[in-house]
């Protein structure tokens, strides 16, 4: 722990210690030893002093909290939350107890201690830094819980108090993308990977995010930049984005290299093929997805209408009346109506011509 920090911490306890001293000189030389001990960095001589001096003042919060400093430093957090929670049960405004209660609660995945604790450190500042902390632990805290529109409401109101936090710029970006709020989302996870731009996870949630707000362009330029280190999701951001730009053969080559546990590979596959008007490999994609998931509406839909435009109005009729088989209600009618209109004009335009009438002869003068 630097100087300047272990000289905060003689600070926050000094008013503390005016009493104990009087009260007890042993445990004020315990104290004092462990104060030593901490700036030179034996944490766990220093611990044991500031046993000693629980030991003599139980109900006094310093020992607690120092134990609970050195206990962080030896790596036991178990044992160091303990300490914790008792120094803020003996003195609960205490800011530095409450936010590290809150921090390391976080690392072990109990959000709601995360929420009280670091509702109470914010209580007991007024410091800018430290509230911004506080909020965005909190944030933190309620995305982890699903609460998105509060953790939302926390994160902005921390952005405003630590404006050049790449890592609360990525919540806050995290929590408009949770509250469909796509193109602030952008804005605030752009900023963060400005920042760290070899972090991988903001890049993969900026990406989305540039889908999600219909930026295609941003989409491509992100996926294609990260080469070979695309991920199965920015893959298929990717090939999405391709899509929607109307590139469809990067869009099949794309989809392509998905692997073929990816659940949406077969349809994106298909719609890359239509739009390419590629009907043959439509028919093979469908056909494959249709054997892989016999029950998906959606393959009699897509495969009816390739069979439309392969001129096989009978082939797409039986398509769409399975899925209406499946599907029930009136969801397929109009595409059977469609393609029993087709078959009508196709017999008609294959039935020959009626044979000519024979000219009459002339009538006799």
């Amino acid at each position: 722990m630097s100087q300047a920090i272990t000289r905060r911490v003689f600070i926050i306890f000094a008013f503390l210690f005016l009493g104990l001293m009087a009260a007890s000189a042993p445990a004020f030389a315990d104290w004092e030893q462990g104060m030593k001990l901490f700036e030179s960095k034996d944490f766990a001589g220093a611990q044991s002093e500031f046993e000693g001096v629980i030991a003599q003042n139980p109900e006094h919060p310093a020992g607690y909290y120092m134990s609970a400093l050195c206990l962080i430093q030896l790596n036991k957090v178990d044992e160091a939350i303990e300490a914790l929670k008792k120094t803020v049960q003996l003195e609960p405004k205490h800011y530095d107890a409450n936010y590290k209660l809150a921090l390391f609660q976080m690392k072990k995945g109990r959000t709601a201690e995360v929420i009280q604790a670091s509702t109470a450190a914010l209580e007991n500042t007024t410091k800018d830094g430290e509230k911004g902390l506080c909020l965005k632990l909190r944030g933190a805290a309620y995305l982890k819980n699903n609460k998105s529109a509060e953790a939302k409401a926390d994160l902005d109101q921390a952005i405003q108090l630590l404006p050049n936090d790449p890592g609360l710029s990525y919540l806050a970006g995290v929590a408009s993308l949770k509250t469909k709020d796509f193109a602030d989302a952008f804005e605030k996870l752009s900023k963060a990977s400005a920042a760290e731009p070899t972090n991988k996870e903001y890049t993969r949630h900026l990406m989305e995010a540039a889908s999600l707000s219909g930026n295609y362009e941003k989409t491509r330029e992100i996926g294609e930049g990260l080469g070979d280190q695309r991920s199965s999701e920015a893959t298929e951001l990717l090939g999405a984005a391709y899509l929607a730009l109307k590139d469809f053969p990067k869009a099949a080559t794309t989809f392509e290299s998905l692997p073929d546990s990816n659940k949406d590979k077969l349809y994106n596959l298909a719609q890359s093929h239509m739009g390419a008007k590629n009907w043959a490999k439509a028919e093979a994609t469908l056909k494959a997805w249709q054997e892989k998931s016999p029950n998906e509406l959606k393959t009699f839909e897509l495969l009816g209408l390739v069979y439309e435009n392969l001129h096989k109005p009978k082939d797409a009729l039986a398509q769409y009346q399975k899925g209406k088989e499946l599907a029930g209600g009136d969801k397929f009618d109009k595409m059977i109506d469609r393609a029993q209109l087709a078959i009508k004009h196709a017999e008609a335009a294959a039935a020959p011509p009626p044979p000519a009438e024979e000219e009459a002869p002339p009538a006799e003068q």
